[in-house]
């Protein structure tokens, strides 16, 4: 029987994918280079130093450890600075009234986001009410594809695993809570993604009432 609800962040519970894109872009063209739209697919759904890697690889570029911790922190310099004029337009529609009634019908909740600046999108958008854990980048070692942060939401959550229910956007991140033994809902608009129980464009498009039918249709 399901009794948590773990949400990924960005692409799920809020949009701050342009943020990313434009800074990782800015970073791209610092370097001499551009950034794509499709290119920045690429990144989607990686932590931070992942996505660097990834993008230095798809441009061909060499780089030591120091410089890479240079472009990284360059990178969330940026971010961060486009971070100033999010608002409460940036929320997903559907997302806090999601949460609310899977609260109200006896759900545990919580974010588990690769961002290490999760909790600063969460506070300026007041949303930490919504989530009784908040798991981010800088609580864990390992990112997605790695279970490690749906295994840490689980454990402070005191949930097993098996009774999880994961809200994702990447591949990187089904793959993860799969590995970690939860379900999962794919939340994509484009694109499917591969071994999700449930498959939704927006999260606008999931009601309390399916995951809780999912629930009672999948008690152990």
């Amino acid at each position: 029987m399901i009794k948590a609800c773990i949400f990924d962040l960005d692409g799920v519970v809020v949009y701050t994918d342009q943020y990313h894109y434009q800074a990782w872009k800015k970073l791209a063209n610092h370097m001499g280079y551009d950034l794509t739209p499709f290119e920045n697919l690429m990144l989607k759904g990686l932590s931070r130093r992942d996505s660097l890697d990834t993008l230095l690889e798809m441009k061909g570029i060499r780089a030591c450890e120091n410089e890479k911790l240079m472009l990284s922190e360059l990178k969330n310099k940026w971010y961060r600075r486009l971070l100033k004029d999010i608002d409460m337009s940036a929320v997903a529609k559907g997302a806090e009234d999601l949460i609310h009634d899977l609260r109200s019908a006896g759900m545990k909740t919580a974010l588990a986001s690769s961002s290490k600046n999760a909790g600063i999108v969460v506070k300026k958008l007041r949303l930490e009410g919504l989530f009784d854990v908040i798991v981010d980048g800088n609580m864990v070692s390992a990112s997605k594809p790695d279970p490690e942060i749906f295994v840490k939401c689980a454990g402070m959550l005191k949930v097993d695993p098996n009774k999880c229910i994961v809200f994702e956007d990447a591949q990187s991140g089904i793959d993860a809570a799969k590995s970690a033994g939860m379900h999962t809902v794919a939340i994509c608009e484009e694109t499917s993604l591969k071994g999700a129980d449930i498959s939704v464009k927006t999260i606008s498009n999931v009601s309390s009432n399916e995951i809780i039918k999912f629930n009672s249709n999948n008690q152990n």
